[in-house]
């Protein structure tokens, strides 16, 4: 029964993918496109596809127990993409560069196989968008319905704005989230369409920027970046940028006017460090105060586009990794986590200090969690470093890409000195592969990632 009920929201998964589809279909037709066929075709085969899986999980039971829902978001990370490659592969891309670019697009990490200007193909642009739209959306239900609880994330979060029903019933708090996520989503990605498109750009370009930005991808149309629209573009850009970064949550009861029971720590350090590191960069690079603010906050919603002078890459990696709120679209470890590991670091530094003295009870609970996700995502980070770099690539070359992988903020590739041919410079189809499953661990939880190398986690 459980295979029937992975194989049913499966299906589920492939009609959203298969339904999405037929926007770029419709625009290819628009546009006399003649990839409108290869979008036509994909659409059929996920649709039909969606169904054949719907009815194998025809009468299976609804709820899962956390096993399960682990391989429901495996499935759709690593599974769905091969369905939204379809274009990519009818329209001539290989098998591999198709599926790592559906599988960048679907973990919202905005790396690109392509080169220039990324409007030579509109339908491929438009679905590429699309599917970082979709991805950021289900990246946020997977995160405040599965993955970030104490036990997790060693923290209480801020108390979500839906009911998680039982402990064990994962797919329920999914589909809770996703109920009243899925306004709020909406309706910012629409205000960003309306906001960039009065601020000068293009309408479909205001489109591609504002799905893409709302979802912490960073894909920008042109390949003169923010800097080839009016000034006004970046202005634009900046507050829905910081707002990719920042706790849903906290955003789904600004806009239904409900106060948290507790303060959101985890925002407000955030923002302090954006403007602590807004300041680095105003001191050190000399830009100006604005640009320092753009890039500070690009890089902590894991966005990864700069604007003026090109931070430096140590400033750059390092803030991607930290990462930004728990429940967001934003890649990185996440700010939660360095809160406890901080808070972990004090105590252990008093006790250093004063090793006969009695500080109280803990104050941070299932810290196991974190070091867990802290062990994994370093030891990931270095072996993929070391694995591009035996590639013959050069060191800043290797540690941007696998940082840009793991922590799903592929644009940073353009602050190394080959950074303007992105990830294309990683030609072998081994290393490709390679990143794409960097990118989907990148979305795992750390505890989650290492449960799947035991044996007993696949065992019924």
């Amino acid at each position: 029964m459980v295979s029937a009920t992975l194989a049913r929201y499966f299906g589920v998964s492939l009609l959203l993918i298969g339904g999405a589809m037929a926007i770029p279909f419709v625009l290819a037709l628009s546009l006399k496109d003649p990839a409108a066929g290869n979008y036509a075709f994909g659409l059929a085969v996920t649709l039909f596809a969606g169904a054949g899986f719907m009815v194998l999980g025809a009468g299976s039971r609804r709820e899962v127990d956390f096993r399960s829902a682990i391989f429901l978001v495996i499935i759709w990370w690593s599974a769905a993409p091969l369905f939204a490659a379809l274009p990519f592969w009818l329209g001539g891309w290989s098998p591999i560069d198709g599926y790592f670019e559906s599988v960048s697009a679907v973990t919202t990490t905005g790396a690109t196989l392509e080169r220039g200007d990324l409007r030579t193909s509109p339908p491929a642009l438009a679905w590429r968008a699309i599917l970082q739209w979709i991805g950021g959306l289900v990246s946020l239900a997977a995160a405040a319905a599965i993955f970030i609880r104490p036990q997790f994330v060693g923290a209480d979060n801020v108390e979500p704005t839906f009911s998680r029903g039982e402990d064990g019933s994962y797919t329920f708090a999914f589909k809770s989230a996703l109920r009243v996520f899925a306004p709020v989503y909406g309706a910012l990605t629409f205000i960003a369409f309306a906001v960039f498109a009065l601020g000068g750009a293009p309408t479909f370009d205001s489109f591609v920027l504002a799905l893409s930005c709302i979802a912490s991808g960073g894909i920008v149309p042109h390949p003169d970046g923010l800097s080839a629209y009016s000034d006004a573009a970046a202005v634009a850009y900046f507050p829905f940028m910081v707002l990719s970064g920042a706790s849903f949550i906290l955003i789904v009861r600004a806009f239904s006017r409900k106060r948290t029971k507790a303060a959101d720590v985890e925002t407000s350090v955030y923002l302090l460090l954006s403007l602590l590191l807004a300041l680095l960069f105003l001191l050190f690079e000399g830009d100006t105060v604005f640009a320092s603010l753009f890039n500070a906050a690009s890089l902590f919603s894991t966005n990864g586009i700069v604007i003026g002078a090109k931070p430096d890459l140590i400033f750059a990696l390092v803030t991607v990794i930290i990462g930004g709120c728990a429940i967001s679209t934003a890649g990185g470890l996440k700010i939660l986590r360095w809160i406890v590991v901080i808070r972990r670091t004090q105590m252990e530094v008093r006790r250093l200090i004063m090793p006969s003295a009695v500080f109280g009870p803990r104050t941070t609970r299932n810290e196991l969690g974190v070091w867990m996700h802290f062990l994994v995502f370093t030891m990931g980070l270095a072996v993929l470093t070391t694995a591009l770099t035996a590639g013959g690539h050069s060191i800043e070359a290797a540690a941007a890409g696998a940082v840009g992988a793991v922590a799903n903020a592929g644009p940073v590739m353009a602050l190394t000195p080959e950074g303007h041919e992105g990830y294309h410079i990683f030609e072998d189809d081994w290393i490709r592969l390679l990143l794409a499953a960097a990118m989907i661990g990148g979305r795992l939880e750390g505890v989650a990632a290492l449960m799947l190398i035991k044996g007993a986690f696949w065992r019924t």
